[in-house]
């Protein structure tokens, strides 16, 4: 009864977790088109093509935004590029995704970098870095299923191309 117990709690706890998940960015859906972007790079031989929205809100919280670019694959929206300057803006994004998604599961400080990862059940990876030199500093939002897919399209095409040789 208490291994019962048990399991009951913890797949509360999961669908619990998984609803503070991100599934995208700003209204745009992983796994989806981008709907209401500007495309400002077509898609490469890599497949990737890069958007933008108009009227971008430049800010998260207190932290300024230099820029916010959406990237798809195919097609569909697999992650965000949010730039920024400064360690401030660095710490006001932190504390705003750690309240959004829970503490990160690496969070570090080196030499001349800081930064800090979140990976969900869902298959998002949400990570943050700053140069403590430059003051450069960026979110970038990703989907695994979308990236894996990219890294298997990769290997294909090396592979494809191995007989030019």
């Amino acid at each position: 009864m208490k291994h019962a117990f048990a399991i009951v709690v913890l797949v509360l706890a999961c669908s619990l977790a998984a609803d503070d998940e991100p599934t995208g960015f700003r209204g745009q859906k992983f796994g989806e088109p981008p709907v209401g972007l500007t495309q400002i790079l077509p898609a490469g031989a890599d497949g990737v093509s890069v958007f933008v929205r108009k009227d971008e809100k430049l800010d998260i919280g207190p932290a300024k935004l230099k820029t916010v670019s959406y990237l798809a694959y195919k097609g569909n929206l697999f992650g965000v590029l949010i730039e920024f300057e400064g360690s401030t803006n660095y710490e006001h994004i932190k504390t705003t995704l750690t309240a959004a998604y829970g503490n990160p599961v690496s969070d570090k400080r080196e030499t001349f970098e800081k930064f800090a990862l979140w990976k969900m059940q869902n298959g998002v990876i949400v990570y943050i870095s700053v140069n403590t030199l430059s003051e450069s500093g960026k979110v970038t939002y990703g989907f695994q299923p979308i990236q894996d897919q990219r890294e298997h399209d990769e290997k294909e095409r090396a592979k494809k191309a191995s007989g030019d040789l």
